[in-house]
């Protein structure tokens, strides 16, 4: 890593100073925040965003990779003391794309969810959520990672012709975002996902349900539910279950699929 810079957030709990540490260059924030110590006492939440990303990744080990001004790479670590009663995180990865669908809002970008992990703009995928975990003794830690496309792939090449490229996956921007603006965005999503976590621990997925099934960008459309290549399941999306489950509608009724290695996308055949 190189060229570290520090500097505060604070989110809209007031909550205190929320330190956004930034590197030049990292493989992974999810990495970097999962490798530091385990120690006594758990620390306060900690955020670390990389202007180049040279080893992301998202679900299923897919690769995200970030370049200064096109995309902004983060994640945010909390840690807990482990007791019999401790919430446990079903449904936190849906929880936060809920916190930064609102944060974005207030950055013009009115975005959709995708189950279990992505945010949507126009019908495209412009960010995702990589929740991991790792323990030791009575300790966890909680990192979420955060990867958000800017701008589209591909588009600050064709800004100047204004021409933007077709493929999936899109932007939250037509045009390359400026650092003090990458840097505004950046801080307002990791202080959402700091409230979004507290009152996640608090009221568990039901504080958050509502809310994100109000931007479900599959609501009542034919899907597949697929395991790599092999189709699980086909149906109507219809909405979540109580602990963010997928609700999928068959011939054969209801059935409730939990987050795990899966994908969802639209039935190639709906008609």
């Amino acid at each position: 890593m190189t060229a570290i810079d520090v500097f505060p957030t604070r989110d809209t709990n007031d909550h205190a100073a929320l330190p956004i540490r930034l590197v030049a260059e990292v493989g992974s924030t999810n990495d970097e925040l999962m490798a530091a110590p385990l120690l006594l006492p758990p620390r306060p939440p900690q955020v670390l965003w990389a202007e180049v990303q040279t080893s992301g990744r998202g679900r299923r080990g897919r690769h995200w990779v970030s370049r200064p001004g096109d995309s902004a790479t983060f994640s945010v670590a909390f840690e807990r003391h482990l007791a019999r009663a401790t919430p446990g995180l079903a449904g936190l990865s849906l929880a936060v794309g809920v916190a930064l669908a609102e944060a974005l809002e207030t950055f013009g970008c009115r975005l959709a969810l995708k189950w279990p992990n992505d945010l949507w703009s126009a019908g495209r995928k412009v960010g995702g959520v990589l929740i991991e975990t790792r323990r030791e003794r009575e300790l966890e830690r909680i990192v979420v990672g955060v990867g958000l496309n800017l701008v589209a792939p591909g588009a600050i090449d064709a800004a100047e012709s204004g021409q933007l490229p077709a493929a999936t996956p899109g932007g939250l921007f037509e045009q390359p975002v400026a650092p003090e603006r990458a840097a505004a965005i950046v801080a307002g999503c990791a202080a959402a996902i700091v409230t979004a976590h507290d009152l996640f621990m608090a009221r568990g997925f039901g504080a958050f349900r509502e809310r994100w099934m109000s931007r479900d960008a599959f609501d009542g459309a034919r899907v597949q539910l697929r395991d790599g290549e092999r189709l699980l399941a086909v149906g109507e999306a219809a909405g979540l279950g109580e602990s963010g489950e997928l609700r999928l509608r068959g011939p054969d009724g209801e059935r409730l699929f939990s987050i795990g290695e899966v994908s969802l996308r639209l039935d190639p055949v709906a008609g």
